[in-house]
């Protein structure tokens, strides 16, 4: 026999009942501990019980209605206004702290935009329904010049090399959008090269 009972297995009503009965035995006298063993609840709980009650009453000791609450879902129209801007719009043009769509991205979006807030699960929920899968990034980038990077490889870099060498110069490779918010057009031109002698 476990010592303490489930009390999310009771009905609502019984939960209330249990909480109600606990704080009266606990007011009368009765000691935690001995409420604790007579009701098969934890003495936390008991304690959480009585902190309600001193702040709310018996307000405190109600139950609440589970699941979720009723009339939180997006509206078709919603769902369109949402769908059209995640097809037409990148996060960060939005005003968004997001360069791509994610499930935090578009949570944020239906908060800004309706003043509505779901959990990241019931995003992805959403998304599914609106028939975005998650996608991982391709190792190679699509406007990738094969012919370019040849080039650059032998022989932009091996001239820079022996530019350093010649120099005593160390080269440092950095990525000067490291620190700031950079548009996505200037990624692929950002990267430089600088000499420390």
């Amino acid at each position: 026999m476990k010592k303490y009972s489930d009390a999310r297995s009771i009905p609502p009503v019984k939960q209330q009942q249990l909480r109600e009965d606990a704080v009266k035995l606990v007011l009368s006298g009765t000691s935690i501990s001995h409420v604790s063993k007579q009701l098969r609840v934890s003495r936390q709980a008991i304690h959480n019980w009585l902190k309600k009650h001193s702040e709310l009453g018996q307000k405190g000791l109600k139950s609440k209605t589970k699941g979720r609450s009723k009339g939180r879902e997006l509206q078709p129209w919603q769902s369109a206004q949402i769908v059209y801007k995640i097809r037409n719009h990148y996060p960060d043009s939005l005003g968004l702290p997001f360069y791509l769509w994610t499930r935090d991205a578009v949570k944020m979006l239906i908060k800004e935009t309706f003043k509505l807030e779901f959990s990241k699960w019931t995003v992805g929920r959403y998304l599914k329904d609106w028939g975005f899968t998650p996608q991982k990034p391709l190792r190679k980038a699509i406007e990738q010049n094969p012919h370019a990077i040849k080039k650059w490889l032998e022989v932009e870099y091996p001239r820079i090399c022996r530019e350093a060498k010649k120099e005593n110069a160390v080269i440092y490779w950095g990525d000067c959008g490291a620190d700031k918010k950079l548009d996505r057009k200037s990624l692929a031109i950002c990267y430089k090269l600088r000499f420390f002698p």
